[in-house]
């Protein structure tokens, strides 16, 4: 199956590249078997090869990032934290080249207790550190956080940190969003509780490192503006996982959460992205929430969602739902 997808310019020559992590598993247990890393470099006839990964594993989480300043985009990809959970956890390295991408674990310097065979990694993500205008990597693991600088000198910065507030989470995914707007990116990571509910975790910046000791998972204001920020990045196509953020939005434990998040879906997401969760948001206990899910599919023209929403309608107790139901039945039946 595929675990991620990451599009850049690895070969420097302006087009742009595509890597797919393909991960083969076992149908009776899903254990896995294998990970194969596919890469096709753009051009008049683009050529699919496979990359010797040295056999590493870590294909679930993909940044895109030119860590050596070189023109070639580099690549980092990493396993997901339910898999440092549950199975292994690998971070590989990969080094954009005139001919692709190439496996190369000396990419960055590491003199830090990383270790990319056993790297325990929560999540990564990219945040400008610095404030010069140029993404950073940042990886969460479970004893520390790292940050590497794009800087061309690339080397694991590591420092401790209380994680406390995610001891019970599996984070799906991290992004940044200026919520006090001192000009630092602050770090969003989506999560799923204990209780299998998602929500947004905000871990405050200042400097150059994270405040921890202010991080917060309750606030819904704070949980609701982060939607109309990855509403934004949506938009301006700069970041795949605030598309996973904003997914998982969908499922927080707050009705007022759910219902931004489902308005927001509708305006910037795609059918096959949300479709089946907006759909069980047709059944939400709040009625913002199923009104919101019934426009957000009307508006991504999800024509699937016809007979999800009619089922809907009828079980509908509500007369400002169901009118809003119907409105949405017969827009999408007639396009």
């Amino acid at each position: 199956m595929i675990t991620s997808v990451a599009r850049g310019d690895f070969s420097g020559d302006l087009i742009p590249d595509i890597l797919i992590g393909l991960q083969i598993r076992k149908s009776s247990d899903q254990t896995l078997v294998n990970t194969k890393f596919l890469q096709s470099v753009g051009g008049p006839i683009p050529i699919i090869t496979e990359i010797d990964a040295g056999g590493c594993s870590g294909s679930s989480i993909m940044l895109p990032i030119d860590l050596n300043g070189d023109g070639p985009v580099d690549l980092i990809t990493s396993s997901s934290d339910l898999q440092r959970q549950t199975e292994q956890s690998n971070l590989c390295h990969f080094k954009g080249s005139p001919t692709g991408l190439t496996f190369d674990d000396t990419l960055i310097t590491n003199e830090t207790n990383l270790d990319f065979n056993d790297a325990k990694i929560i999540t990564m993500g990219l945040a400008d550190r610095d404030n010069d205008l140029r993404p950073d990597l940042y990886l969460l693991t479970e004893d520390y956080e790292y940050w590497v600088q794009a800087d061309g000198s690339p080397d694991y910065e590591e420092f401790s940190y209380d994680g406390t507030i995610i001891s019970d989470h599996i984070i799906t995914s991290a992004t940044v969003i200026d919520f006090d707007l001192d000009s630092n990116n602050d770090i969003v990571l989506a999560a799923y509780d204990s209780n299998n509910q998602g929500k947004f975790i905000t871990v405050p910046r200042s400097g150059d490192g994270t405040n921890w000791g202010e991080a917060q998972s309750e606030n819904i204001e704070i949980r609701i503006a982060a939607i109309t920020v990855l509403a934004e990045q949506i938009q301006s196509g700069q970041h795949q996982s605030a598309t996973n953020a904003l997914i998982k939005a969908l499922s927080d434990q707050s009705s007022e959460v759910r219902a931004e998040a489902a308005t927001m879906a509708g305006k910037t997401l795609e059918p096959e992205d949300a479709y089946e969760k907006l759909c069980e948001l047709l059944c939400d206990e709040s009625t913002q929430v199923r009104k919101n899910a019934s426009l957000a599919l009307m508006k991504m023209e999800a024509k699937d969602a016809t007979k999800p929403l009619r089922n809907a309608e009828a079980e509908e107790k509500n007369d400002q739902v169901k009118s809003v139901m119907k409105v949405a039945i017969n827009v999408l039946e007639n396009i």
